[in-house]
């Protein structure tokens, strides 16, 4: 067994993004941390799964909530809950997303939660710079206005009555808060200290905020290699949907976007081209051929 482990949920639709995740982490030499990858509301075929024998496929256990949840609810919070049981087994864990694409090998923020204790986390960079602007009390609400992201997230056993916390809030009625934002009360009510990475360097969520640059399988911003990126820009919709007005900088980095999301799909080691797009940066899309090939 690994020291590290990685976690994330997907949905059939989320597949290019999941597909290009182990693909990135096969070529920036992350093979060495242990993958799990939980399945909603659908089964990949063994086919598919033995092109990846080090990847844990596994599907929602429905022994983890009370009452039943739509997918996206399980989408967010499986992979918290079945983290906390892999904090027994790991040094730490990345609780990832499925429309989060990796940049490089970030091993050494593994290796810096399991050396600190610490939580590691990004800024939120549409939010607050602290938690002057989230509730006091219960009922807490749900708010943008949070410091910290949950991309990346890593853990370790000093974080699982945070985790827990994250779900118990949702236990409680009429809770309205996003996987984020409960994250940010927990750590906030348990006084956790977390260690802030640069929100524009790990999520990119403000993509006009300036523009990125592309040496190979590397993206710059500001001179800084990226180590992550957010969001789908693998369907061309997408890329035009968050583009901001009067912003060049937007088509320009969701452009660079989705051909790396298309790089990972298409030119390594396992294809999948089933809800894949290539966007030629304006309006026009080119729909790649259903189904997959490997």
């Amino acid at each position: 067994m690994a020291d590290y482990a990685m976690i994330f949920s997907t949905t059939r639709g989320y597949m290019p993004g999941t597909n290009g995740i182990l693909n990135a982490m096969e070529h920036y030499g992350m093979g060495h941390i242990d993958v799990y990858v939980i399945q909603v509301n659908f089964e990949l075929d063994q086919e598919y799964k033995d092109q990846w024998p080090n990847v844990n496929f596994e599907t929602v256990d429905p022994t983890m909530w009370h009452e039943s949840k739509n997918a996206g609810w399980y989408c967010r919070f499986a992979p918290p809950w079945r983290a906390i049981q892999l904090l027994d087994d790991y040094k730490a864990v990345n609780i990832h997303g499925a429309d989060v694409c990796p940049l490089k090998d970030v091993t050494m923020y593994y290796d810096l939660a399991a050396k600190t204790g610490q939580i590691i986390v990004g800024t939120n960079e549409q939010g607050c710079a602290d938690y002057s602007r989230m509730s006091v009390r219960h009922p807490y609400v749900h708010t943008w206005m949070i410091p910290y992201a949950d991309i990346p997230c890593f853990v370790t056993r000093h974080q699982k009555a945070t985790l827990e916390l994250v779900l118990d809030l949702h236990r409680r009625p009429d809770c309205t808060l996003s996987w984020m934002d409960a994250l940010n009360y927990a750590m906030r009510d348990l006084e956790q200290e977390p260690i802030a990475l640069p929100g524009n360097l790990w999520v990119f969520n403000l993509s006009s905020q300036g523009k990125v640059r592309r040496e190979g399988d590397k993206i710059f911003y500001q001179d800084q290699q990226m180590n992550q990126f957010h969001r789908k820009y693998w369907i061309a919709n997408f890329c035009r949907k968050y583009l901001a007005p009067n912003s060049p900088n937007c088509a320009h980095n969701h452009l660079i976007f989705n051909q790396m999301w298309n790089f990972f799909n298409r030119d390594c080691r396992v294809q999948w081209l089933e809800g894949l797009e290539e966007w030629d940066g304006i309006h026009q899309s080119q729909s790649l051929e259903q189904g997959r090939n490997s």
